[in-house]
């Protein structure tokens, strides 16, 4: 075969590994563009130059590649990324969209990413290990993904708080004029305030199943107004009166009030709280006799929840 034979056999052949496709099975095809080289490609791609030239043997030289070429680029193993996700990037990514997208600063987003030499150059494609923050201590509150278009003034405004409640449980947001859709913010309940008096029910015992009683605690004044109906009458269980009997504090004994008549079978007890409370007052109803002092049966009971 003359030279100019095997010339033309060699051009031959390096163009049809031009045109061929190569198989890749655990990577994706990417056709050569004009100024790439397998160098740039490597890099671009973020694999190893020696993997990129072992997945593409129909390319003889590796040092001449031709525009139109398609390449496998091997897709590398996902960094591992214990307590995180992966996460592949989208076109118009940064390491810095991506950090502020899922709440994590730049750095710990750059440490959990050791493959990427350069973190200014990401690759759509390319897949990033995001580290997962800690939970966000939200302990008299609840979590709240910003949205496009909010601001701590109108989330606080939708929540019925402050900005500076906001601000307050969220010490990591240090320019409040500065917040992102998909940033994690916990809002505060707003304490709840104590009402100025407390209604409640009192429940009756089998001595008289059909007794009715209630009453009102007004926190401020300290004042306490039980009223009973349908009570039997204390003199059928061998005693004198009916009382009311109160305990707030819980190293002290019960106070004890003596019930009054009223029109209609009905009797009534106001009393004044002398100290604060330090536990869910207790509100007994029942027979008593004096001298001695005897209490019993009971005939309406309650703890009426109070916050403290």
């Amino acid at each position: 075969m003359s030279d100019e034979s095997k010339i033309a056999e060699a051009t031959a052949g390096e163009a049809a590994a031009q045109h061929l496709v190569p198989p890749c099975p655990h990577g994706f095809h990417y056709t050569v563009k004009s100024g790439d080289t397998m160098y740039l490609i490597a890099r671009h791609f973020g694999v190893p130059l020696e993997e990129l030239i072992a997945a593409n043997p129909q390319v003889q030289d590796p040092n001449l590649i031709y525009p139109g070429q398609v390449l496998c680029i091997p897709r590398k193993m996902p960094v591992p990324c214990p307590g995180g996700f992966h996460y592949t990037v989208q076109p118009g990514d940064s390491m810095y969209s991506i950090a502020q997208k899922f709440n994590v600063s730049l750095d710990a987003l750059i440490a959990a990413n050791p493959q990427v030499r350069d973190p200014n150059l990401i690759y759509p494609g390319q897949v990033l290990c995001v580290p997962v923050r800690p939970a966000m201590p939200c302990p008299d509150g609840f979590i709240y993904i910003v949205r496009h278009g909010d601001t701590l003034s109108s989330i606080a405004r939708k929540f019925g708080t402050t900005v500076d409640h906001i601000l307050t449980a969220n010490p990591q947001i240090t320019d409040p004029n500065l917040i992102y859709p998909g940033q994690r913010i916990c809002i505060p309940i707003m304490p709840p305030v104590m009402p100025r008096r407390h209604c409640f029910m009192m429940h009756p015992t089998h001595h008289c199943p059909g007794a009715m009683g209630m009453g009102m605690i007004d926190i401020e004044k300290r004042e306490l107004l039980v009223v009973a109906r349908g009570l039997p009458d204390p003199r059928h269980f061998g005693m004198e009166h009916v009382v009311l009997m109160v305990r707030y504090r819980e190293m002290e004994e019960f106070r004890v009030v003596e019930m009054r008549p009223m029109a209609q079978d009905m009797m009534m007890a106001p009393h004044m709280m002398d100290a604060e409370m330090d536990k869910d007052p207790v509100l007994l109803i029942g027979a008593a006799r004096r001298f001695p002092f005897v209490f019993g049966p009971l005939f309406l009971g309650v703890v009426v929840p109070i916050i403290i």
